[in-house]
């Protein structure tokens, strides 16, 4: 009892290997399904030689499986019972047992089972090839040299071939129904784990989502106050700089907060898209106006080109584009160390009452490897880690842009040269509300809009020439 409780201990234990239960059910299955055997051989006088042989392979295969399992070298007992097997007891069994037509067929089928499930990789292949051709000798065999065989009278093939098919059928039975519990216990643990693994996503969205907001009260605070010391007419130039250094890094981080509520909000569902009625002239003044500094801050010229012929009163997630553009851009900026960084906007007509408006924003920055593009999208993914580790980011910009232009239903792509630069081309489709074009917009005249003189002149003393406009 103690040792069959060992065994269905074995089995029933998730932490074995799939392949080392299968070996132990299936070698003791054949063991017993032997000692059948071996019962009706005796009954209906078998051979000496296939009644010595049975009562060997009832001793010696579950005390070699026994060995193999104790040692965790479960692999190597398998193909030494399978070798077993497929070059002594087969021909035996044919030969002193009567040939095909007694119980050597059922038992060809059980062992083809038995490659198939136990072995693995070139041991398989190998032992039903040479399983194969053992049928064809067989075959062979009984065709050409019919005398080699100890045949049976016909009672004695019909007891035989029975009970061999009976005990091979039950034997199968055992092996398939086990394997589909095996499966069912699986299927039920990876929903546990699945489970498991969304309301853990549930809760770190929600964390996320709370400390997000707890943390954007105090920096907008921050940046609240900052911004009254920059409005100071006795504020000194030192002290105006600091204040800017302090708004750089307070925007900096409000924007890392801000991606990740949005990430949040995007894993658990809860992003919605807004249409509403915009002016075009109105949304990419504001979006230069808030890119523009970081790009003269590097040295960076800053090209926008916007076509007149765009409509200008769009219907959809005013938002949410100037979210996606404005993360493209500084995505673009962070990885340009010189030359440019260029915003093109046009609009391709879809039908009578809608527009494709099509962004790309392109820089001279350092590309992206080939490689890495499949990874491009992933959040908290950084790809060439080793080149651009002194960048701050999080990963979380690009895969926020793509799930913002899947959610209204648009399309991204990108097009890049390594060391040469990248061009991201975003498309949307677009309800017209005003059929009117857009015309030139002069966005320079509203760069510095709601800005004091003191600052103003600051920034022009710091960075004279900073900007290229080129306007379609």
């Amino acid at each position: 009892m103690t040792l069959f409780k060992r065994i269905t201990d074995r089995l029933a234990d998730s932490g074995k290997s799939l392949q080392e239960r299968l070996f132990i059910l299936i070698t003791f299955a054949t063991t017993i399904g032997v000692l059948v055997s071996l019962i009706g051989d005796i009954i209906i006088g078998e051979h000496i030689v296939e009644i010595i042989l049975l009562i060997g392979a009832s001793i010696i295969v579950p005390l070699t499986a026994l060995f193999y399992v104790r040692y965790n070298i479960v692999k190597i007992g398998a193909r030494i019972i399978a070798l077993g097997v497929v070059f002594v007891m087969l021909p035996i069994v044919f030969i002193f047992g009567g040939g095909l037509e007694a119980g050597f067929t059922p038992w060809v089928v059980f062992v083809f089972l038995y490659v198939s499930l136990i072995l693995t990789g070139v041991w398989r292949v190998v032992m039903m090839i040479i399983m194969v051709i053992e049928v064809f000798l067989a075959f062979f065999t009984e065709y050409y040299y019919p005398n080699i065989i100890h045949f049976h009278d016909k009672v004695s093939n019909y007891i035989d071939f029975f009970i061999s098919l009976v005990v091979v059928g039950f034997e199968i039975y055992i092996v398939v129904w086990f394997q589909k519990r095996l499966f069912m216990e699986e299927n039920n643990r990876a929903r546990e784990e699945t489970k498991r693994a969304d309301e853990l996503n549930r809760a770190q969205n929600r964390f996320f989502s709370s400390m997000s907001h707890e943390i954007r009260t105090p920096i907008n605070s921050i940046l609240g106050l900052n911004e009254l010391i920059l409005r100071r007419d006795d504020a000194s130039e030192e002290i105006i700089k600091d204040a800017m250094n302090i708004s750089g890094s307070g925007k900096m981080l409000l924007g890392l907060v801000n991606d990740i509520l949005d990430f949040s909000k995007i894993e658990a569902g809860s992003m919605e898209i807004i249409p509403v009625d915009y002016r075009v002239e109105e949304m990419l003044p504001e979006i230069v106006n808030m890119v523009w500094l970081r790009a003269n801050e590097k040295g960076l010229a800053f090209d926008i080109n916007i076509d007149p012929n765009i409509p200008s009163v769009l219907f959809g997630d005013e938002f949410r584009i100037k979210q996606i553009i404005v993360n493209l851009l500084n995505n673009a900026i962070k990885y340009t160390q010189e030359g440019s960084v260029s915003l093109h906007v046009e609009s391709e007509r879809s039908d009578d009452r809608h527009v494709f408006l099509i962004i790309s924003v392109s820089d001279t920055g350092i590309g992206i490897r080939q490689e890495a593009m499949p990874r491009l999208f992933d959040a908290f993914q950084r790809v060439d880690e080793e080149r651009n580790r002194l960048i701050e980011g999080t990963g979380l910009g690009l895969s926020i842009v793509r799930q913002l232009v899947n959610l209204m239903e648009g399309e991204i792509s990108v097009n890049s040269v390594y060391g040469q630069g990248s061009t991201f081309t975003v498309r949307l489709r677009q309800e017209i509300s005003n059929e009117t074009p857009v015309g030139n917009i002069n966005i320079s005249a509203v760069r510095g809009a709601g800005s004091k003189r003191k600052h103003e002149s600051m920034l022009r003393r710091r960075m004279p020439g900073f900007l290229s406009w080129m306007i379609i």
